[in-house]
């Protein structure tokens, strides 16, 4: 058998004294490796998964079984390895890390999250907010806040900064300056963070009125703040200033459905109209009046981006538009025709959602789409990948270089598991619309 140039150096160490001699060929397959030489046959067979995107579950297996390495002689001599392999097995045994509850690991973490490439930091830091490394980590999750350039490495490291409901005093500024600085999720998610940890809902988004209530200068009464309201997508905030929404018209969106339009509403003129008809309801057809409001309500400063899906999918636009008369105008025009046929290519319609651009000229990573809000009424039938497990984890291997959270919204009870599972994994919402 032929090994990669790279780990010829590693084999130089199967018969180190300390990590023994024992061979371990026999014991069970999703067992850690016990011997050097194992431990390398281990992270070689990361490189032979041939085509990643089908046989996603399977490289899943195996990262797991690297994380579940406890004995810090073998845990350094996978550090050692690490620094040898080429790049895409790197990004892999970053991944397996995170499950390794040991404090060489999290010092590395924290090393590697300082590296020069956005996405090693993104995927170091995800890593490094495990349960078991947060506190300890906590000062460098805070540095990546304030001082780093890709949304993508601030969200990972705001999610640290937040998990758990643990809040220490010294977190709190820091929260408070990232209310100030961001706008959009981020932003959201700091205010949301700030509400829990001081029980007071109704403060708004200034970050002064929470400055003084860190001072203890709220004895002084609840100010006045005014309460911000971002436009929602059948219920669910969007609290995004960069939402892609992701519609399913395939042909089964063309059925009627029993839920009945939401009474008490306020429809905008632009809207209004298409509520003026006899008979039942489609899936397609509510599916268009709900995203038709919500891009309405869009305020300037945000822009959005829109995929349709059925056997194959394609975006509206290839960039992200701003939420104005004309984008706006047209993009209304375009969702208010839609109608069903075709099968479900949910693969593919996430992954045209993640080429949409920002559309300006900004450094790659740095922006683009951090929301989507993927609708179906089906499970997955053409594609790429059909499988649901498969998409789930091919997605959220993805996702933590990306940091998208997705919101899942699902008529009928075909597509549960999987819109389930796709917004526990992103931090998202999943929302049954079948009642």
């Amino acid at each position: 058998m032929r090994f990669p140039v790279w780990a010829g150096p590693l084999l130089l160490l199967i018969s180190h004294p300390v990590l023994g001699q024992q061979d371990d060929r026999l014991a069970p397959i999703d067992e850690p490796p016990t011997t050097a030489a194992t431990l390398e046959q281990a992270v070689r067979s990361l490189q032979m998964i041939e085509d990643p995107v089908r046989e996603t579950l399977e490289l899943d297996r195996r990262v797991r079984r690297l994380g579940r390495l406890r004995r810090p002689e073998l845990v350094r001599h996978l550090i050692e390895m690490y620094e040898l392999a080429p790049e895409p097995t790197r990004l892999l045994l970053l991944e397996c890390f995170a499950d390794i509850p040991l404090e060489q690991v999290r010092v590395f973490l924290e090393t590697i999250s300082q590296s020069e490439d956005w996405r090693f930091r993104a995927v170091a830091v995800t890593s490094l907010i495990t349960d078991g490394h947060r506190r300890r980590s906590l000062k460098r999750l805070q540095e990546c806040l304030e001082q780093e350039d890709y949304w993508q490495v601030r969200a990972a490291a705001l999610d640290g900064v937040i998990a758990g409901g643990w809040y220490p005093p010294q977190v709190i500024p820091t929260l408070i300056d990232v209310l100030d600085r961001e706008d959009g999720r981020l932003e959201q998610a700091a205010l949301t963070a700030l509400q829990s940890l001081s029980g007071h809902g109704e403060f708004g988004r200034e970050a002064s009125v929470w400055r003084d209530w860190f001072k203890g200068l709220q004895t002084r009464g609840t100010p006045a703040t005014g309460r911000y309201r971002r436009p929602t997508y059948y219920g669910v905030p969007i609290d995004s200033r960069r939402p892609v929404f992701i519609i399913d018209t395939s042909g089964s969106m063309a059925q009627t459905m029993s839920m009945s339009l939401p009474t008490g509403r306020s429809w905008s003129p632009q809207v209004r109209p298409f509520l003026e008809f006899d008979g039942p309801v489609t899936r397609i057809g509510r599916a268009r009046l709900e995203l038709a409001q919500a891009l309405v309500e869009l305020e300037d400063q945000d822009r959005f981006g829109i995929v349709f899906f059925s056997s194959s999918a394609y975006p509206w636009k290839k960039e992200l538009l701003p939420a104005q008369d004309h984008p706006q105008s047209a993009a209304l025009e375009r969702v208010l025709t839609l109608g069903g046929r075709g099968s479900t290519n949910i693969h593919q319609a996430l992954e045209v959602a993640l080429t949409v651009s920002h559309g300006e000229n900004r450094r790659p990573g740095t922006e683009g789409p951090d929301t989507f809000f993927l609708l179906t009424d089906g499970v997955p039938t053409s594609g790429e990948i059909e499988i649901e497990d498969e998409i789930r984890s091919w997605f959220r291997r993805l996702n933590r270089q990306r940091h998208v959270r997705v919101h899942t919204f699902g008529i009928g009870a075909h597509a549960r598991s999987l819109l389930r599972g796709l917004a526990a994994d992103s931090g998202g919402t999943y929302v049954d619309l079948s009642h």
